[in-house]
């Protein structure tokens, strides 16, 4: 069953959708979905939904290994 957002509150679930690769952003939204059903839906909820979905699907970027600028 689809939830009830505000615009507010779908742009922030979009925005921080759109910090993750895009092929984890429909799980994020899931999750994120799945939290709040059942609960009454206000900001802080979506807050809580949104940054809890994102500690699970947040991946630091790999960085490979650049020699410093004297290492060179």
């Amino acid at each position: 069953m689809p939830i009830r957002l505000s615009d507010n509150q779908s742009l922030a679930v979009d925005n921080a959708a759109l910090a993750l690769p895009a092929a984890d952003r429909d799980g994020f939204r899931q999750a994120v979905a799945d939290q709040l059903a059942g609960h009454e839906i206000g900001d802080g909820a979506v807050h809580r939904a949104v940054a809890a979905a994102f500690r699970t699907f947040w991946r630091p970027p790999e960085m490979g290994h650049t020699p410093g600028r004297w290492q060179r």
